[in-house]
């Protein structure tokens, strides 16, 4: 079975239908920087990439070596119940950035 087909039987006929009449029904890859690479090589610009791709690239160098390290210290991924403190870094800096 194609991917399309086991994509449009399986999971979303709808916006399968809708990628195969704009010819996105691709299964992309590979990807970097602002293209995604198709099974036999093709090359595509990725204009509607994710909010990630569009401002930074797919697989940017150095975010993938952030990452190498964070699997490497077997940091936790997504653990949801807890104290972020990350998060409120993040949160701390913004609103130094944007106060009120």
């Amino acid at each position: 079975m194609h991917e399309w087909q086991r994509y449009n039987a399986y999971c979303k006929p709808k916006l399968a239908e809708l990628l195969l009449a704009l010819k996105l029904d691709k299964n992309f890859k590979r990807a970097e920087g602002n293209y995604l690479y198709t099974e036999d090589g093709t090359q595509v610009l990725d204009l509607i990439g994710g909010f990630g791709a569009a401002m930074i690239g797919h697989n940017h160098p150095e975010l993938k070596q952030v990452f190498i390290e964070a699997l490497n210290n077997n940091l936790p991924m997504n653990a949801q119940v807890s104290v972020r403190a990350e998060a409120a870094c993040l949160a701390e800096r913004l609103n130094e950035l944007v106060p009120g």
